[in-house]
């Protein structure tokens, strides 16, 4: 099978930063013996060009993996300056598809790390360098990989070294089947092409697109075998594209005929039976989204092909070519939406033109794209003459863009408004004219779209084209697309310190440095020089408030508690200061148990639990905030045990994971043997917790231990009518043990046993 070697997960530094995780996996198999010293120096050449990088120094997390008959993880993802270079040696079999599944487990871990700690991220890249074909069982990683590729949530690039890797293997990993190839003799390029591409990509913003540029010495392979569409066409049984096939009376149909929609699947099949197309339609569609039956696209594609053998029908050609291109990313579906075009389907002609305009399947042609888009819009689809626009735009053919923008506002498309709002508010091809801009851009708001609210939100903060009106500004800025979230911060911030609101301002600013806007974190350099501490004092920044709590937590909590108060006092609405003063109250209740002041402690830790209720009922989640609550129960509960209030501790105690606390059992267990008519039910589960975890490591100190043996010994010693059997001879068992841990605990209680010549133990 292959072992996998991991090291340990490293802290995320430079969290202010946006990231870029980047898995390089390296084949180390038997076939690259002799070329370990050139892999070696590749790979520290590779982490020189990042680390030289201004940029990508702080950005770029490189995971180190080397795999043959294992997969090793030589270097975690961690700051580039931390990137281990490993000693190699090459030799045994190419496990690629365990590689691959510890890449993409390995990308799923440290991008919820980077959302646990609020992290703005770059699309992870992969990058496999191999010379030979994998020789381990398939285990669906290669799938895996290529649905991540489909969905945006990675890069990939197979990297074939000299001539004896397994090309079509390679060109199957990757969504457009793209192979580079260096020669072994050459291998410094193959990481000088890594460096090379993450470096600029950790400068773009968060799902932006970028173009990575192949160096020489780097040979790009596009192989996408002849067979590759036959062999699925005859797997998924699809219509033949060929308009000459077509009878020259055969009806056009462009409508969808919703007769069966409401028809059981017995009735549409029993009319598929007799050959009716408009069934036949709607099985397929049933098909596609899984109504009524399980999705099944294959099949969907199949039902859709007999209704092209009776019909030209128009959104049956529009749904092949879908499924073609979502579910199977083939260059077939091109075909379907071609004669679907040229039969009037506006949707196959829309489809066409983002096909042109982006490159895909078809060589990018923006003129083209134009006129499919102008196509759309004359068959049927006026609003579509937008997208026209956005080519124009792309172009830089701002006259050309304007015209059709304005079409399609005139065709009731409010993204038309949007786009001239745009350009009037940035000057783009225009001269830069506020009212318009904002009359542009409060059309698209009152339409119901949220794609202007920054601008216009910033027309009105500034009273720019408008009357000043913060107010309205600060809703719009609540309301806007997801990737423009930490933008909308910075701009609250600006806005409200310009109105003379600093202090709230300058936390609306932390928050967006914080998600890694770089214009926020460039605001806030004049605070640089400034220690937390002196920033704590002013009461202005409370992220620097809640630093300045942390390193106090461990070496002075009454000061540390002191802050963090201040701090809630001051900013009662940001839930980052009450997390973090909800643990402060935890840790400091804690300390006060361990010394004895049980009151105090009860206190503390019950000013805890209702801030960590409140939290919750936020809809507030996080690591450090499930870690105080764990230990804000365990610690109330046996706080309130200690002062004999047993429905609070009782309240506390059934909330922790006893699993984890099996102390925590030995107090409900003492209080329920004293009601056991009450508990009784309750008592042996967790009597049997108890053995199940007695000897284990889970017990913070011995001297528990040996309470729980005393607990134990008086559960089995008498039993529990109706719910527990009494064994004594376990019982007599378990208060030894207590006397070896503490005798004066057990003095009293092991004098009540007896045990004669034979063995027998007895219980007075």
């Amino acid at each position: 099978m292959g072992n996998i070697t991991e090291r340990p997960r490293l802290p995320i530094e430079n969290l202010g930063e946006q990231h870029l995780p980047c898995v390089i996996l390296v084949d180390t198999s038997y076939s690259m013996r002799g070329y370990e010293k050139q892999l070696t120096e590749a790979i520290q050449n590779l982490k020189n060009a990042i680390e030289s990088d201004d940029t990508a120094r702080g950005r770029v997390e490189v995971c180190l993996v080397t795999y043959d008959d294992d997969v090793r993880e030589e270097s975690p993802f961690s700051a580039i300056s931390k990137m281990r270079i490993p000693t190699i040696s090459c030799g045994g079999l190419t496990r690629t598809h365990l590689a691959i599944k510890f890449a993409l487990d390995r990308l799923a871990e440290r991008k919820q790390d980077y959302i646990n700690h609020h992290v703005m991220y770059n699309q992870p890249w992969i990058c496999l360098l191999t010379d030979g074909e994998s020789n381990d069982a398939d285990n669906g990683a290669f799938e895996e990989l290529l649905e991540a590729q489909r969905t945006a949530k990675c890069v990939f690039f197979g990297i074939e070294i000299g001539d004896q890797a397994n090309e079509k293997e390679l060109a199957g990993m990757h969504k457009n089947g793209m192979v580079l190839k260096v020669e072994k003799d050459n291998l410094s390029s193959a990481f000088e092409f890594i460096s090379q591409s993450v470096n600029p990509a950790s400068a773009h913003a968060p799902g932006e697109k970028i173009k990575v540029e192949i160096p020489d010495g780097i040979e790009v392979k596009q192989i996408k075998p002849e067979s590759e569409s036959q062999e699925k066409n005859g797997k998924l049984k699809i219509f033949a594209v060929d308009r000459n096939s077509w009878p020259q009376d055969m009806p056009v149909i462009k409508e969808y005929d919703d007769r069966y929609d409401h028809a059981s699947w017995d009735e549409v099949n029993l009319k598929c039976a007799e050959g009716d197309p408009c069934a036949l339609y709607e099985k397929a569609s049933r098909y596609k989204i899984g109504e009524g039956v399980e999705a099944d696209k294959a099949q969907a594609l199949y039902y859709y092909g007999l209704v092209l053998q009776k019909q030209k029908n128009t959104r049956a050609l529009y749904n092949c070519g879908r499924i073609l291109d979502e579910d199977y990313h083939s260059d077939y579906c091109a075909k379907y939406f071609q004669l679907g075009s040229e039969l009037g389907d506006y949707d196959c002609s829309y489809e066409l033109g983002n096909l042109y305009r982006y490159g895909e399947y078809v060589e990018s042609d923006p003129e083209t794209a134009i006129q499919y888009f102008l196509l759309s819009s004359e068959q049927g689809e006026p609003r579509n003459i937008v997208s026209a626009g956005e080519v124009c735009l792309d172009l830089q053919d701002y006259q050309r863009a304007i015209h059709f923008f304005t079409l399609g506002i005139q065709s009731g498309e409010p993204s038309g408004a949007y786009y001239l709002g745009r350009m009037y508010y940035s000057g783009t091809g225009v001269t830069r004219d506020d009212e318009k801009a904002f009359a542009y851009l409060k059309q698209v708001n009152e339409e119901g779209l949220n794609d202007g609210n920054l601008m216009l939100a910033t027309l009105y903060g500034y009273g720019w084209g408008t009357t000043k009106d913060v107010g309205t500004a600060m809703n719009l800025l609540s309301d806007v697309p997801d990737d423009k979230v930490s933008v909308a911060y910075l701009t609250k911030g600006q806005i409200l310190i310009s109105d003379g609101n600093e202090q709230e301002g300058r936390m609306w600013i932390q928050k967006s440095a914080q998600m890694g806007n770089d214009d926020a974190q460039r605001l806030l350099s004049e605070c640089a020089e400034k220690t937390d501490e002196e920033l704590a004092n002013e009461g202005t920044d409370p992220y620097a408030m809640i630093r300045y709590t942390a390193g106090l937590v461990g070496n002075d909590i009454y000061k540390a508690l002191e802050v963090i108060t201040r701090a809630n006092q001051l900013f009662p609405d940001n839930l980052d200061v009450k997390e973090y003063y909800a643990y402060t109250l935890g840790v400091f209740g804690h300390i006060v148990y361990d010394i004895g002041a049980i009151q105090k402690a009860l206190d503390q830790l019950t000013q805890c639990i209702s801030e960590i209720e409140f939290l919750r009922s936020q809809n507030r989640d996080s690591e450090l905030l499930d870690l105080t609550e764990d230990m804000a129960y365990y610690d109330c509960g046996r706080a309130a045990y200690e002062a004999k209030k047993y429905d609070l501790a009782l309240s506390m105690l059934s909330k922790v994971d006893q699993n984890m606390h099996p102390y925590a059992t030995v107090h409900l267990l003492a209080i329920h043997l004293d009601e056991p008519d009450h508990y009784g039910y309750k008592i042996p589960e967790e009597v049997q917790l108890l053995k199940n975890t007695i000897n284990s490591d889970k017990w913070d100190n011995v001297k528990e231990k040996g309470l729980a043996y005393y607990m134990l010994a008086g559960a089995y010693s008498r039993g529990v009518p109706n719910f527990l059997k009494a064994n004594v001879n376990y019982a007599y068992d378990c208060i030894k043990k207590c006397a070896e841990i503490n005798p004066e605990l057990a003095k009293s209680e092991i004098g009540r046993y007896s045990k004669n010549i034979f063995g027998s133990v007895t219980y007075k």
